[in-house]
């Protein structure tokens, strides 16, 4: 680490490893590293903005595996990458290359999981995107909700022969709507505080979306928004395809970039 650096993170003279240990476990730890860094986004956010640039308005994410001791208790076996790892997920932003935020995780969870942990860490940041581009892997009910309540289009990879989801259509929708209210879930009070009939027939689409997701169906909500993907992505799918992989380009390249800037492959001799 040169003079610059470590004058930055605010020593006066090269401090020894026991030192930097303490400091970055004891004093900082992962709470601090987390506001440190939420506090340095926001204020590249602002100076961005001064210079007429946008931050994150397109947006990728996708996980990077490190592989792991083989005695190390905290990782897991990843079936597809077929050894012990970590899984580092990033949101990265597709015009600048920064890191909107970032979760570790071992290597066997769902990445479909992440996705909202992931956003929601931007969206507090005060980082609103239009377009978000994952690969299938983190598709799920709750990431197309979560994209589709908040206007963010979404680039989620399909799997071959991918097909609409019952649960998405709006027919559908609206008898789930009336069930949950005849379940008393949607109570008519609850409804009228935001403005919603009890009649799913009296409201738009988008009415009985946001009473579903009052009632905490987001299997059919997100699956309303997958729906919509899946009909752009057929319509047009050459200029879909090369949106996706562009941002696809962008959080692959950004990875490989990391794992070699920061050493991450030798977590194997190192540990977490």
């Amino acid at each position: 680490m040169d003079d610059e650096a470590l004058r930055l993170l605010g020593f006066r003279w090269r401090p020894s490893y026991k030192t930097v240990w303490r400091w970055l476990k004891v004093r900082l730890g992962p709470e601090g590293l987390e506001a440190v860094h939420s506090a340095l986004m926001k204020a590249v956010k602002e100076a961005l903005e001064v210079q007429g640039v946008s931050l994150g308005l397109k947006v990728a994410g996708d996980a990077s595996p490190i592989q792991a001791m083989p005695r190390d208790r905290e990782a897991r076996y990843n079936g597809y990458y077929k050894k012990v790892c970590y899984l580092v997920h990033r949101l990265v932003c597709s015009t600048t290359n920064l890191t909107l935020s970032w979760a570790v995780t071992p290597g066997n969870v769902d990445e479909a999981g992440v996705m909202v942990v992931l956003l929601v860490k931007a969206l507090l940041l005060g980082v609103v995107p239009k377009e978000a581009g994952f690969d299938n892997g983190y598709a799920s009910p709750w990431s197309y909700a979560l994209l589709g309540l908040t206007a963010v289009k979404p680039f989620i990879g399909f799997r071959k022969n991918a097909k609409p989801s019952w649960r998405g259509k709006p027919r559908t929708l609206r008898l789930r709507f009336k069930k949950m209210v005849k379940a008393g879930v949607l109570t008519a009070e609850r409804l009228k505080a935001v403005g919603i009939s009890p009649d799913p027939e009296e409201n738009s689409i988008d009415e009985v979306l946001s009473g579903l997701t009052i009632a905490g169906q987001h299997e059919y909500v997100g699956a309303y928004y997958r729906n919509l993907s899946l009909t752009e992505f057929r319509q047009n799918r050459r200029g879909w395809v090369k949106l996706y992989v562009q941002m696809r380009n962008v959080i692959d390249g950004s990875n490989g970039h990391q794992k070699d800037w920061l050493d991450l492959d030798n977590l194997k001799v190192k540990s977490l």
